[in-house]
């Protein structure tokens, strides 16, 4: 139906198996017991707690039947030990068991050897034994049945070497101590066979030998030899200990007496053996390497071109083929010669054109000398500069350069030209012959010409350049570089014409304007920043660079003050003009009734009707000035009483002050509620009528809202008469 159980979750412990192994004794049939040791081990950490053993008892073949006890063929026992019947091929097998039912075994291969070895061996070569040569003895031990499983051979009285593993047929060797007297040596040795782990498993022989005496050969290091020298007899070599016996060299080139003949082979490195030899047919011998060193070779060159009155570069490159150079003999071929002791480069100067043989000769250290290297040189003619300079004015800069060089030869017209200009402002070079240069400045200039003939000989000539007229250098100066708009501005020229006077002034004094005034005036309609310059033009007609300073014209502030503003009688309102303005200082005049007159917008506090002023000064000190009238609203002054009977004495009802209050209500009731008069603005005081028509005398009650801030004023008015 597609419904999906819960999930049941169970753990599962895998244990490990026994990694079972065990140790095989060694034994032969006479040996009481076979011992076998357990080295089975479990990765998992838990306790071995069954052990199997079985020993194959029944199933052997025995060699030599004998009637002892019978074999057991199992064990229980983790080490068991067991004795067995015949000597005989056999397997064992343990089983071991852990304490979480783990089973595993090991099956091995078990040999029991015979009864009793036959210890036996051969001295080799035993009449040429000598004290510097091992002595060699060649294992011929067997046994009835298996293997010879130990060798123990005493060289001279103790155990020297053993073999654990022998060998029929297998040879060991033994260095005795080496030994000049006396003339022979006798020792005695000893080798015993085992089949198995007891006394009762071994055979033994022993034997004499005699060593004779050995020479000791000291052959310290040969020293090399040239080539080409004449024979020389090696004595390098001795026999150190007062051995008597004879003496023969072998090696390419050296007789059996040791005469080295270094011409009959080629420069290489031989090793030349010493045999000495004593009558009784000891020897010993050593080796040394002779160096039979080649003759060196000469090789030099020289930089090219080679021109005369030129240093010309000798370089070295020869080779020693051995050792090291230590002289160089030069021949130069112009009755000049030298002898250096090191292989740097350096440099000579031949005076003349012409052909020389030059040669040179080295020689190491070790005596061996090249033979000459001999080359021709070829000394070539030098070009002969001489040039022109120009006369150069400023800005131009431009200036003809004349070649007037020669050579002896005639070749001027294969003359390759390099012009340097000395101009750090334009290293631009020249290949012509008569190039124009444009100078950015006055110098002096180091102009330099380097021409190369066609054999590659070059020279130069540096000639200083100082005809060069300087660049005029324009400037001014501006009495007041910040000002407001419409302000007169006035330039004063501080142009230098160096080397003449100054003809001309060229003033670009910016939206268009020009003048070609010593010292111009300007005024600036509208605000900004306005970059103004000027160059110059001298008697010689060198024009200057251009000068340029900025001129900052800074609008007027705006300001817009309201005409006028009211306060209640007793009250604070804050001024509030409207302006735009850069970095505004404030003014405020008067002071009085200010909380501060350096600020945009002071709270006054007035008791009087006043005028303020205010100066705004913005960027570059442009000021402008507005005023406000402020207007104090005092409290109407409400009568209680008045009489309309045309006396012309308080004939109306006369508020005082409330004609401050345009917009005020003003309302009259009777005492039955009836509007008897209504008003908004008192500018026409009420004269006790209604609709025209007088009231009677009474009392009247009157609400007046003056607005602008003041509070409802309720109370009563009577008119008498």
């Amino acid at each position: 139906m597609g419904c999906k159980s819960d999930t049941l979750a169970k753990i599962i412990t895998i244990h490990s198996l026994p990694i079972v192994g065990f140790v095989l004794p060694e034994v032969c049939l006479n040996d009481a017991f076979a011992s076998f040791s357990d080295t089975t081990n479990l990765s998992d950490g838990s306790q071995k707690q069954f052990y199997a053993w079985r020993f194959d008892g029944a199933n052997a073949s025995p060699t030599v039947p004998l009637n002892k006890y019978p074999i057991p063929l199992s064990s229980t026992q983790q080490n068991p030990s067991i004795q067995y019947n015949f000597s005989s091929l056999y397997k064992v097998t343990e089983k071991v068991t852990s304490q979480f039912g783990c089973i595993d075994s090991l099956t091995q291969n078990f040999t029991v050897n015979g009864a009793k070895p036959k210890a036996s061996y051969l001295i080799l070569d035993s009449s040429k034994l000598c004290s510097n040569r091992s002595v060699q003895l060649q294992d011929f031990s067997t046994v009835d049945f298996g293997t010879v499983s130990r060798l123990e051979i005493f060289w001279n009285t103790r155990i020297d070497s053993i073999d654990e593993n022998p060998v029929f047929g297998k040879i060991h060797s033994f260095l005795y101590q080496n030994f000049q007297t006396p003339v022979t040596q006798k020792y005695i040795v000893k080798m015993i066979a085992r089949s198995g782990n007891s006394s009762v498993c071994a055979d033994s022989v022993t034997s004499i030998i005699t060593l004779r005496q050995s020479p000791k050969v000291s052959f310290t290091t040969l020293p090399g030899i040239c080539n080409d020298t004449i024979a020389r007899q090696i004595k390098e070599v001795k026999e150190t200990g007062d051995v008597q016996g004879t003496f023969a060299y072998f090696g390419t080139g050296v007789s059996l007496s040791g005469m080295i003949t270094p011409k009959s082979v080629s420069a290489n490195s031989y090793p030349v053996k010493y045999v000495y030899t004593t009558s009784l047919g000891c020897s010993d011998s050593a080796t040394q390497n002779l160096t039979v060193w080649p003759s060196p070779v000469a090789k030099w060159g020289i930089s090219n071109p080679a021109c005369e009155k030129n240093l010309i570069l000798f370089t070295d490159s020869s080779v020693a083929n051995f050792s090291n150079i230590v002289n160089w003999f030069w021949d130069f071929g112009d009755n000049s010669t030298v002898v250096k002791t090191n292989g740097s480069s350096f440099t000579k100067q031949y005076t003349t054109a012409n052909i020389y043989a030059a040669s040179l000769r080295v020689v190491t250290d070790s005596g061996c000398r090249s033979n000459y290297n001999t080359q021709s040189i070829n000394i070539h003619l030098q070009p002969k500069i001489k040039f022109g300079l120009p006369s150069i004015c400023l800005p131009d800069g431009r200036g003809l350069f004349t070649d007037s060089s020669s050579i002896n030869d005639n070749s001027e017209n294969l003359f390759s030209y390099v012009w340097n200009f000395g101009d750090p402002n334009d290293a631009t070079q020249s290949l012509l012959k008569n190039p124009t240069h444009k100078y950015a400045a006055k110098g002096p200039y180091p102009v330099q010409l380097k021409i190369t003939s066609k054999d590659g000989c070059v020279d130069s000539v540096q000639q200083l350049l100082t005809t060069i007229f300087p660049q005029p250098k324009a400037g001014f100066s501006i009495l007041q570089n910040e000002v407001c708009m419409a302000d007169t501005i006035r330039f004063y020229d501080a142009s230098n014409g160096y080397t003449g006077s100054i003809q001309s002034w060229n003033w670009d004094l910016a939206q268009g304007k020009v003048s070609i005034l010593q010292n111009p005036i300007r005024n600036f309609n509208d605000s900004g920043t306005f970059n103004i310059s000027l160059f110059i033009t001298d008697a010689k007609g060198c024009v200057s660079d251009t000068a340029f300073k900025p001129v900052i014209v800074d609008p007027y502030p705006h300001l817009t003050m309201p005409n006028s503003q009211i306060v209640l009688e007793g009250g604070s309102l804050q001024l509030k003009p409207v302006f735009f303005v850069t970095n505004p200082v404030f003014s405020w005049t008067p002071g009085l009734y200010l909380d501060s007159s350096s600020i945009a917008y002071p709270i006054s506090s007035p008791l009087q009707d006043i005028t303020y002023r205010l100066s705004l000064t913005g960027k570059g000190n442009c000021m402008v000035a507005g005023t406000v009238f402020v207007k104090v609203l005092l409290g109407p002054v409400v009568p209680n009483v008045f009489s309309p009977n045309g006396d012309g004495i308080n004939d109306n009802w006369v508020i005082q002050y409330l004609d401050s209050y345009p917009g005020c209500e003003v309302e009259v009731f009777s005492r039955s509620g009836q509007t008897v008069f209504k008003s908004i603005g008192y500018s026409t005081p009420w004269n006790g009528t209604l609709n025209g028509q007088p009231l009677p005398i009474a009392t009247y009650y009157y609400f007046i809202n003056p607005k602008n801030g003041r509070s409802i004023i309720g109370g009563s008015v009577t008119i008498i008469k």
